[in-house]
């Protein structure tokens, strides 16, 4: 004898598919909330992460100040920028005939500073072995600009070119002392130290004048 649909009794199968429904709305739910909680922790790292790499730089940036201090240079420091600006005065005069020289003696304390903390920095060759605080810091450049804010009565170059004639015996002055700082690459395996110029001739005493500029760009890994 067949039953018929009346004596059917649908109940239990009913619950078993609500059963089944709720066990999936409670790992979906779970699913969700561990999503959710491994993504606010990756936020978390990420913000903390950030927070670390501005204090190393800001550690770095004091650091290389004093050391330039240490070597007899006023230096300052634009923190925002991260620049450091010191007198450009203290490396460069005019000879008799206009043309920039740099003297040895601060050159060579200059090049010292640069050669002791770029490879702290410098992604390639890593060498931080004396180098604490800066494991989440890579440099991608050094910007390196020579800024003549006045020129001699009698440049050799037109006054506007006599910033670009500057930058090119003080990169080679430099070079000359530290070759190995050309060495120093960025993860794209590009050198991190450039340099360039700027000329504002401001029209007071003539005389070769300025100030030198150092700006650290970063990257993040």
């Amino acid at each position: 004898m067949t039953a018929s649909a009346e004596d059917i009794d649908f109940k239990p199968f009913f619950d078993m598919v609500v059963g089944i429904l709720f066990i999936l709305l409670i790992l979906i739910s779970a699913q969700l909330f561990f999503a959710q909680h491994v993504g606010d922790e990756a936020s978390q790292e990420a913000e903390r992460r950030a927070l670390e790499r501005e204090r190393q730089t800001t550690a770095f940036l004091d650091a290389f100040t004093r050391r330039l201090r240490a070597q007899g240079f006023d230096a300052r420091l634009d923190r925002p920028r991260r620049t450091v600006l010191m007198p450009l005065v203290r490396v460069m005069e005019a000879a008799p005939d206009g043309v920039p020289q740099f003297a040895e003696p601060p050159m060579s304390a200059l090049a010292g500073v640069l050669a002791t903390s770029l490879p702290c920095v410098a992604p390639q060759p890593s060498v931080r072995t004396d180098c604490p605080d800066v494991d989440l810091l890579n440099l991608g450049s050094l910007d390196s600009e020579v800024r003549i804010t006045a020129v001699p009565e009698r440049p050799p170059v037109p006054s506007e070119r006599y910033g670009q004639l500057a930058t090119t015996l003080f990169s080679a002055a430099l070079l000359r002392l530290q070759p190995g700082l050309l060495a120093l690459t960025n993860l794209a395996g590009t050198p991190v130290l450039r340099f360039s110029s700027a000329t504002k001739v401001d029209g007071g005493q003539p005389g070769a004048a300025g100030e030198l500029s150092f700006t650290f760009v970063f990257q993040a890994r």
